[in-house]
């Protein structure tokens, strides 16, 4: 998830600038710093460890897997570790008033990119599903300029459920998220012209019982494009992106790019969703026959568990 508000990016903030003493006396801060990582949080270290590895891990896999001219940028990342809800509950973006019902999120800004979670799994989430779906914002970040937020949700989600197989040999992506497809089973799809236009604000986003369909019907959307009959919609996906980083309206992006209009694609989804069982595919990664990730860790700075 990526939405953020002024005061918890100014809690965040204060928490960086507070005196590692205060942080280590009051409640148990730890700061791990990895190849790529900088974490901070009060989980236990072991949990923040596992944060490293897991990022680290997916990283190494998505880099070899993905060709972004951008894959890295030049704005470092900072990871927020919360042993669970209670602790991570004032650091959440905020949504009338009251904190966000989120396990993670993502938030850029123009001197750092902060990740957020909580490893407090009473959310439903595994620790693998929950730092690899908001690291691919991260990713999206850096590769897509102007991504609609239904692409940038869809795709996470899609990512999410990576599987490292066979000693790293294979990855298994699209696997199937039964929450997200229980939600599309049981409920009526919102039109596809309303989904492609939802954004930040709007209430799709925000409302638990409609983020839910948000989320599920934007993960079977990219699942579809990415995945039915072999991809043969992934082209005219990228063309879509490409179109709207150009400023091409939204409307006009998508006719250009599909060839067709809103309500095909719809019934294509529909009927996508009627058939697929969502079980995933394995990719064979561009790369070495033996893929192993060595991850050095080191607990750095003047942090205390």
């Amino acid at each position: 998830m990526r939405y953020f508000t002024f005061i918890s990016a100014t809690a965040l903030c204060l928490l960086l600038a507070a005196p590692v003493r205060a942080l280590a006396t009051e409640d148990g801060w730890t700061k791990v710093q990895s190849k790529n990582f900088l974490l901070v949080g009060n989980a236990s270290e072991q949990d923040i460890r596992d944060v490293a590895i897991r990022l680290e891990q997916f990283r190494a896999v998505c880099r070899r897997l993905l060709t972004g001219n951008h894959f890295d940028s030049s704005t470092p990342t900072i990871v927020f570790v919360f042993r669970d809800d209670s602790a991570y509950g004032p650091f959440k973006p905020f949504y009338q008033g009251r904190p966000a019902d989120v396990a993670g999120y993502f938030q850029a800004s123009p001197e750092v990119d902060y990740i957020t979670l909580s490893v407090d799994r009473q959310n439903g989430k595994s620790l693998s599903s929950l730092v690899f779906h908001e690291y691919v914002h991260l990713l999206v970040k850096n590769n897509f300029r102007g991504a609609p937020l239904w692409f940038k949700e869809g795709l996470a989600e899609y990512y999410s459920t990576s599987e490292m197989l066979n000693g790293n040999r294979k990855i298994r992506l699209g696997r199937q998220l039964n929450n997200r497809l229980m939600a599309l089973r049981n409920r009526k799809l919102m039109p596809l012209a309303t989904l492609l236009e939802v954004d930040y604000y709007s209430a799709e986003y925000h409302e638990p019982d409609k983020r839910s369909l948000f989320y599920a019907q934007s993960w079977a959307l990219v699942h579809y494009l990415l995945s039915n009959r072999g991809g043969e919609r992934r082209p005219q996906l990228s063309r879509y992106l490409e179109l709207l980083a150009a400023g091409t309206p939204a409307k006009d992006s998508f006719r250009q790019a599909f060839q067709t209009d809103y309500v095909t694609l719809e019934n294509e989804l529909s009927e996508y969703m009627r058939w697929s069982s969502f079980s995933g595919h394995k990719t064979l990664a561009a790369f070495s026959l033996l893929f192993q990730v060595d991850v050095p860790l080191e607990l750095g700075g003047s942090f205390v568990t």
